[in-house]
C-alpha cells in the first residue's frame, strides 16, 4: 500500500505543505504502474479531489487502476475538548463520509506529540466513540504508536485499544516509530493478531540522530533497507503475529520529496518489495 506521503511530491507533514503538486488520479496511477495494489489517501487530498475531479472519478479510478485496498487518514484531537476538538469533530465527519464512499478498510487516527501525561481512560473511551463511528462504515481504526507522542510503545498502545474494547480497534505499527521507541519486535510478535490493523515500512539510521525525533521523522527516513534498521526483523515480528493484511510503505524525508512523481512510488515499492 502506497500511504499518502509515499506519492505526495513536495508535501509532507507537519512542514508547512500538505498539499501535493501532483493529481490524486496521477498519483494512484503511478502507484499502481509500481506495482501497489494499496492507495491512502490524506484528508486533505479528499477535500482537493472533491473539488476538481469529483469523487466518483477518485473512486473509478482507483478501481481501474488494480487498487484493492484503500486507507484513510489522519484523524487527530479527537481525545480533546474545546476548539481543537470541534475542529476534529469537522474531520471526523468529512472523513467518515469518506469511509461510507470509499470503504476503506481502515483509518488512521494519531495521539497526542504535545507532550502530555497520558490518561488511559479519556483516550480509551473517545477511541471507542471514534470506532463506533466509523464501524458503521465497515472501517478499522488504526491508533498509530508514534515514539514523540505520549503512545510511544507497544504496551500503551494496548491498553488504549483494551480500554476503547471495540471489535474495530486496533494498532497502525510502523518500522521507523518501533525502532526509535523502547518496544521491542519481541513484544511485537507476542500481540495477539487482533491488535494489528495495519503496518508500515520505511526506513532510517541505526541511532537517532539527535534528540529531536519528530524533526527525524519528518525528514531522515530511508527507503526500505537502505537505512541501518533491522526490516526483515520487524517483518518477521509481524508476521508471526498472523497480520495478513496489505504492508503499507510510508517514506517521508526530505530526500524523497525531492524524487520525481514516478520515482517516489518506483523506488518505495521496489525496496519495500524485496522483504517481502
Amino acid at each position: 500500500m502506497a500511504t499518502c506521503w509515499t506519492t505526495a511530491g513536495s508535501a509532507g507533514p507537519l512542514i508547512g505543505n500538505d498539499h501535493s503538486e501532483f493529481g490524486l488520479l496521477d498519483r494512484i496511477s503511478a502507484a499502481a504502474e509500481a506495482g501497489f495494489t494499496g492507495f491512502g489517501l490524506l484528508l486533505e487530498d479528499l477535500q482537493i479531489a472533491e473539488k476538481s475531479v469529483g469523487w466518483s472519478q477518485v473512486r473509478d479510478h482507483l478501481r481501474a487502476s488494480g487498487i484493492e485496498h484503500i486507507e484513510i487518514e489522519m484523524l487527530n484531537d479527537w481525545f480533546r475538548t474545546g476548539p481543537a476538538r470541534r475542529k476534529s469533530d469537522e474531520d471526523r465527519a468529512y472523513l467518515l463520509r469518506a469511509a461510507h464512499f470509499f470503504r476503506p478498510r481502515h483509518v488512521k487516527v494519531g495521539g497526542s506529540i504535545d507532550g502530555e501525561v497520558l490518561d488511559v481512560a479519556v483516550v480509551g473511551d473517545a477511541l471507542g466513540s471514534v470506532c463506533d463511528d466509523f464501524a458503521e462504515a465497515g472501517c478499522a481504526v488504526a491508533f498509530e504508536i508514534m515514539p514523540h507522542g505520549n503512545v510511544n510503545t507497544i504496551d500503551k498502545g494496548v491498553a488504549i485499544v483494551d480500554r476503547a474494547n471495540r471489535a474495530n480497534a486496533g494498532l497502525m505499527i510502523d518500522l521507523w516509530h518501533i525502532s526509535r521507541s523502547a518496544s521491542t519486535f519481541e513484544e511485537i510478535a507476542a500481540l495477539p493478531g487482533h491488535y494489528v490493523v495495519g503496518v508500515e515500512l520505511d526506513d532510517g539510521p541505526a541511532e537517532p540522530l539527535g534528540d529531536d525525533l519528530l524533526h527525524e521523522t519528518l525528514h531522515d527516513r530511508n527507503l526500505t533497507g537502505e537505512g541501518g534498521m533491522d526490516v526483515a526483523g520487524f517483518v518477521a515480528a509481524i508476521r508471526a503475529t498472523g497480520f495478513s493484511g496489505p504492508w503499507g510503505v510510508e517514506i517521508i524525508s526530505d530526500e524523497h520529496r525531492a524524487r520525481p512523481l514516478k520515482d517516489q512510488a518506483h523506488e518505495s515499492y521496489r525496496t519495500a518489495r524485496r522483504f517481502l
